[in-house]
């Protein structure tokens, strides 16, 4: 089991931003930041 990472709320917010103004999907753009695509999602 790995170690929670908390991320801060400008991370969250800058993430939800890429996610509306890309022409990425949500796997691409949690896949450039190194998170799970589930969690972006939420």
């Amino acid at each position: 089991m790995g170690t929670r990472r908390k991320n801060d709320k400008q991370f969250k917010i800058d993430a939800v931003n890429l996610l509306k103004n890309n022409n990425k999907n949500a796997t691409e753009v949690a896949s450039d930041l190194g998170i799970r695509q589930d969690l972006l999602s939420r």
